[in-house]
């Protein structure tokens, strides 16, 4: 049935609700400026402002299915004048509530939704959701989540000196360290590929027949083909001759472990090794990696600080799988030591010295089964950032820092520091190494164009100054070289800032005995000592192998 009523007047809604037994009626008064009209079944009408609204707010009381609006029960809308009804089976009224600019909207989307389709991309989009499993998250949700996935032991594993420190933090602390351990315990480890080759392989002595000949003058140095690529700028290097085991630690706190067995056929074919494990050790650049003097038959035991204030001790014979990376298992992750950044560290005979960006040096004793106690904090040796840390023998060490000093110090003493040298270069002492083969002396480098060689029996003046190793005698150097002891003690090699080459240094006249050019830049080398006369030097995107030459 048809109807067509012409509204000039106002008309009031009753909207009855029941509050502790009594019945209050609220008017609502609408202006109706449009026609109503009322159409045949399935015959779409425009509903005017008013009725739209009463509409409206029917449907919030009792809301319904998106696009069920069309079949709702029996819905009535008084007038002044009556009730018209509108029957489900007979009338129909199509009220559209939606906007243009939905409406634009959902065509849109069905329009790209029909593309992908035929594109194929709904599908793929599928497998890889099904494949993934969780959604994407941002990068640095995912390095804090893989940070919680790490088995810690950290400074409830330290043993304080101060009793008052060992409150209820110390109990605080105890508790973590159940949670760490429990978390720790969670973690499924495997053997590494580390232990595969340790095992596998046979470790021959054909370097021991490469040691310095005897009675023989060091000329140069040669090239070998053989070459460890790497991924970041190196800062570390280390090895473990009794398992031919290389581990480099660098730039974005990266540490890697090659094999070191250069008598392998494959390695000589080929002239370069892929690391057996390489992980993201620290959050900071790593500043010194070492294998420990003391290693278990059943671990290989590593070292590593870094600029993020942490030592860590890794076990390299067994990983666990973190966010698709190969992991090695963390003994010890202390970062109670010191407040600032670690610049440098050494270790000897289970004994660890840490030197830091807060000025203080730290001795601590690390245990083969995963313990550290730390020992005793030197606060007074440096007005500054303490760049270097090596230990002469069991009970002496030196420190070097930016104060240009370079302290003595002898950890049976109760005064600790025994020497102090002043104004040892116009510059930060960067670098400061003892010779192996007689622990009187060491050697010094800075930012300036000098290298010392220095007595610790008068410490005061070097024996010999050494310079021609920097660029065109340039004054000032902006990164940090690395020289070190060769031949027993009786060279010193160092590569300069912009030189590209290597040069060769007596220490028994303080001569220049040879200066050849490699092609980069060799701020970090090393140099074994004992059987192994080679030295590593380290590129931007590799470590090359050099060979001495003799007359």
């Amino acid at each position: 049935m048809v109807r067509q009523a012409l509204l000039s007047q106002y008309f009031f809604a009753q909207d009855t609700t029941e509050d502790e037994g009594k019945t209050r009626k609220r008017r609502k008064r609408c202006t109706c400026r449009d026609e109503l009209e009322l159409a045949r079944p399935n015959t779409p009408v425009q509903m005017p402002k008013g009725v739209a609204k009463v509409q409206a707010e029917s449907t919030k009381a009792d809301p319904t299915p998106s696009g069920e609006d069309a079949r709702d029960s029996e819905k009535s809308i008084q007038f002044e004048g009556g009730e018209i009804g509108i029957q489900k089976e007979q009338e129909l009224i199509h009220v559209s509530l939606k906007s243009d600019y939905e409406r634009m909207r959902e065509e849109r989307i069905r329009r790209n939704l029909a593309q992908m389709e035929e594109l194929g991309l709904l599908r793929i989009s599928g497998k890889i959701a099904q494949k993934n499993g969780i959604p994407k998250t941002s990068k640095r949700l995912q390095q804090k989540q893989t940070n919680s996935l790490k088995p810690l032991r950290r400074s409830s594993r330290v043993n304080r000196t101060s009793t008052e420190a060992m409150g209820a933090e110390s109990r605080d602390a105890d508790v973590q360290s159940d949670a760490d351990d429990q978390e720790e315990h969670s973690l499924h480890y495997v053997d590494s590929s580390v232990k595969r080759y340790v095992c596998e392989t046979v470790i021959t002595s054909s370097r021991s027949e490469d040691r310095f000949p005897s009675g023989t003058k060091l000329v140069g140095y040669t090239r070998l083909p053989h070459t460890y690529p790497l991924g970041n700028r190196v800062y570390g290097v280390d090895d473990l001759q009794l398992r031919s085991l290389l581990a480099v630690g660098g730039h974005q706190g990266h540490t890697a472990i090659y094999s070191n067995d250069r008598s392998e056929e494959k390695n000589r074919a080929e002239g370069q090794s892929e690391p057996l494990l390489s992980f993201r050790s620290h959050r900071g650049w790593v500043s010194d990696v070492q294998f420990t003097s003391v290693q278990p038959d059943t671990s290989t035991l590593l070292l590593t600080s870094s600029n993020d204030a942490t030592l860590k001790l890794w076990d390299l014979n067994q990983t666990t799988e973190i966010n698709g990376q190969h992991v090695p298992k963390e003994l010890v992750a202390c970062d109670t030591l010191h407040t600032g950044g670690i610049f440098s560290m050494h270790e000897l005979a289970q004994n660890v010295l840490t030197a830091s960006k807060d000025s203080t040096c730290v001795l601590s004793h690390v245990s083969s089964d995963g313990k550290m106690e730390q020992i005793t904090t030197y606060d007074s040796l440096h007005t500054g950032v303490i760049k270097c840390v090596r230990w002469r023998d069991h009970s002496v060490f030196g420190t070097s820092g930016k104060d240009r000093q370079v302290c003595l110090v002898d950890k049976r003493a109760k005064t600790g520091c025994v020497q102090t040298i002043e104004n040892v270069h116009a510059f930060d002492v960067n670098i400061m190494e003892w010779d192996k083969q007689n622990d009187n002396f060491f050697l010094t480098a800075s930012f300036d164009p000098f290298i010392h060689l220095r007595d610790v029996r008068a410490p005061q003046s070097p024996v010999y100054s050494f310079k021609g190793h920097m660029f065109l005698d340039s004054q000032r150097c902006r990164s940090i070289y690395h020289p070190v002891f060769v031949n027993n003690g009786n060279a010193v090699v160092a590569s300069g800032e912009r030189s590209g080459s290597l040069t060769v240094y007596s220490t028994k006249d303080g001569s220049m005995i040879s200066q050849g050019h490699i092609g980069f830049d060799a701020f970090t080398m090393y140099s074994p000592g004992g059987p192994d006369p080679t030295l590593y030097a380290a590129a931007r995107h590799a470590i090359q192998l050099f060979q001495p030459r003799f007359d």
